[in-house]
């Protein structure tokens, strides 16, 4: 129902990743790259912490292994996916993050306490994103509302409501998936809404 391909650059999508990481909200179950020339200042952040920590063999390290793990994720080959950037691509470069905040915050007096703060915080974000697992309804609902611009959240969104026969619902997120992209899924899903409300007015009361 998809484009096979998506032609993302590879600098914005290891820019979006950056970004993700150093702000990890709102999380989201799908995303899609904003417009503009934001990604080069991300960039430009990495190239700066780069010459920063040019002579620290752990630092350097932590670099490299944020790079290498998001290689597969980064379009060097246009790969077929309905989901071309995802948060969920992070959870092996989180681990050089990770490393990496330890290694610096290590070197500063109580920096152990600023290491702590964050993982408070970085839990509490965890925390209140499990909510929203709650239901299935309104996970989707936040990810349409997340990531608006994204066919695979409306999609989604449209299915949860028509499994719970909100049909009204259902039919304007397929609508919103047609507007941003050819979908014969999204249409099926449509002729099926027809048919359902047709059964309920012929049906007796």
């Amino acid at each position: 129902s998809f484009p096979k391909r998506f032609e993302y650059s590879s600098l914005e999508s290891f820019a979006f990743y950056l970004r993700t990481m150093a702000a990890p909200y709102p999380l989201c179950l799908e995303r899609t790259l904003p417009s503009g020339p934001w990604w080069a200042a991300w960039l430009g952040v990495f190239a700066a912490a780069v010459w920063f920590l040019r002579r620290s063999k752990e630092g350097l390290f932590a670099l490299a292994w944020i790079v290498v793990s998001l290689l597969p994720v980064l379009h060097l080959i246009p790969f077929s996916n309905v989901s071309p950037v995802a948060a969920r691509y992070l959870y092996l470069p989180a681990a050089g993050l990770s490393l990496l905040l330890a290694h610096l915050l290590g070197r500063v007096p109580r920096g152990e306490y600023a290491l702590a703060g964050l993982v408070a915080i970085w839990a509490g974000v965890s925390g209140a994103r499990n909510l929203t697992y709650r239901s299935t309804r309104s996970l989707f609902e936040q990810t349409a509302s997340c990531a608006p611009q994204n066919a695979r959240a409306h999609f989604l969104h449209g299915m949860i409501c028509f499994q719970e026969k909100d049909y009204a619902a259902s039919r304007a997120a397929y609508e919103r998936v047609l507007a941003l992209t050819d979908s014969p899924g999204a249409r099926a899903a449509l002729a099926d809404i027809e048919r359902e409300e047709k059964a309920l007015r012929l049906s007796p009361p």
